[in-house]
């Protein structure tokens, strides 16, 4: 049975090699492993779906712990279990992530597909951005800003210019509305 002092000494492979250290404990139709490279150690669910033997990436370690690990693996064992093929999700799943602009990407399309087209005041749009949206959440995905946030961000603007905020949600909000018209 894998446990995490067995994983942290595990050694990185040299250039070129990999190998698969597997878990003998058993889940649904397949087992839970962790595949030692170059780049790192990750985990992975090996199953058989349809007759042919499959391999499912769950994450690297140890930005997912064993214990993680071993729910997900319970996991996808109940999707094989109920006859889906779950690695296909799993691509699918993370396409879709890729596909999902950030906020910094969504303001630059703004910026130029909209705002700059139809206002005179496009590069104060720019500007305010810039300096009250992008640091905050320029990396984020666009779809994981919320309402939380947007008034936490007015807040903390509120508090050191009240008319700033005002005119900040008035951006945020034609933004993200233009978005999903589009």
């Amino acid at each position: 049975m894998l446990t995490d002092k067995q994983i942290s000494n595990l050694k990185v492979e040299s250039k070129g090699r990999r190998r698969i250290v597997m878990d003998d404990t058993a889940y649904g139709a397949g087992t839970l492993g962790v595949r030692v490279s170059t780049r790192g150690k990750t985990f992975i669910y090996r199953y058989t779906h349809k007759g042919r033997s499959r391999i499912a990436t769950l994450g690297r370690y140890p930005s997912l712990s064993l214990a993680l690990a071993r729910v997900k693996a319970a996991e996808l064992a109940a999707a094989v279990e109920a006859g889906k093929d779950p690695a296909v999700a799993l691509v699918k799943e993370r396409q879709r992530r890729r596909e999902i602009p950030t906020v910094l990407d969504l303001a630059d399309e703004y910026i130029d597909r909209w705002a700059r087209p139809r206002k005179k005041s496009w590069k104060t749009d720019r500007r305010v951005l810039d300096l009250n949206v992008i640091p905050a959440w320029g990396t984020w995905d666009a779809d994981e800003v919320h309402r939380r946030d947007v008034r936490a961000l007015l807040d903390k603007i509120a508090r050191r210019a009240p008319v700033q905020a005002n005119r900040v949600l008035e951006i945020i909000r034609k933004m993200f509305n233009w978005s999903i018209e589009n």
